[in-house]
């Protein structure tokens, strides 16, 4: 999309989530100024905290498995990828005893799914991002395995060993590449928290 601003794919991320009934941020509105910039106006989502934010403030993953779970497999049932489904894009609003609300945020890279060649690329890639998220929190390799077979229970897909083989593999990827970035770029300000 050349010469598109970076406001405007982010809008159309939002369009294609509330368009496929994925619970997100409402836009009110985005633009370009003058000097190249664009901004982006979204509702106000108080009373939501990222969900990597609420286990690192002791919530138990337990209360976060299943929703987060069931709204990556509604995403890709939706036929959309994230290319950005980190743990911390999952907002959430919770009670006393469970989470009561989620949304997906940071649309800019939302989009349909490519046909079936490379389709389990896409999605390996954001369930790679999702495991990569979690690791450096207080979430066990058995609770995400229990996310994954409960992703593949919502996504309809039988083997999850081979593809938490795959995403393994991937987030292993993800984590070498990250930890180059971070020597080259020791200040730079990512959200994906670090132990």
């Amino acid at each position: 999309m050349s010469g598109t601003s970076p406001a405007q794919l982010e809008a159309e991320g939002y369009r294609l989530l509330r368009e496929r009934g994925i619970p997100t941020a409402l836009v009110a509105a985005w633009g370009n100024l003058a000097d190249g910039r664009s901004f982006i106006v979204t509702e106000d989502l108080s009373g939501f905290s990222p969900a990597d934010k609420l286990v690192q403030e002791a919530l138990p993953f337990d209360r976060l498995l299943a929703p987060t779970a069931e709204l990556a497999a509604r995403l890709h049932r939706a036929e959309l990828h994230h290319r950005d489904l980190y743990l911390c894009h999952f907002m959430v609003r919770t009670d006393a005893t469970a989470a009561t609300e989620i949304r997906l945020i940071d649309a800019a890279r939302v989009r349909p799914l490519p046909g079936v060649l490379t389709r389990r690329r896409w999605i390996v890639k954001d369930l790679s991002q999702f495991w990569y998220s979690t690791l450096a929190l207080n979430i066990s390799d058995a609770q995400r395995q229990q996310w994954l077979k409960y992703y593949c229970s919502e996504a309809k897909i039988s083997d999850w060993q081979s593809l938490m083989k795959s995403i393994q593999r991937k987030s292993a990827s993800i984590a070498s590449h990250d930890a180059r970035l971070q020597r080259r770029e020791p200040s730079r300000n990512i959200s994906i928290p670090k132990s």
